[in-house]
């Protein structure tokens, strides 16, 4: 399930900071609706930010550690 909501704290001015993401003009969130597993998971999300990245949108994937770390190498 992807949910789609306007970030609050949306600001152009930051948004290309080292923290930029937390004034992305929305938040995306994605929640399994099914059991599924964690690789499942990470080629989902890759496949949903090259949808954001290829389409000129600023987009990043931001999760806990363990997830993030594994995905990225």
């Amino acid at each position: 399930m992807l949910v789609l909501d306007n970030n609050f704290e949306h600001d152009d001015d930051k948004i290309h900071d080292a923290d930029g993401w937390m004034f992305y003009q929305y938040e995306i969130s994605v929640f399994p609706i099914n059991e599924t597993d964690l690789e499942y998971q990470r080629k989902l999300s890759k496949s949903v930010l090259e949808v954001f990245v290829n389409n000129g949108f600023l987009a990043e994937i931001i999760c806990d550690d363990d997830f993030y770390n594994e995905l990225i190498s």
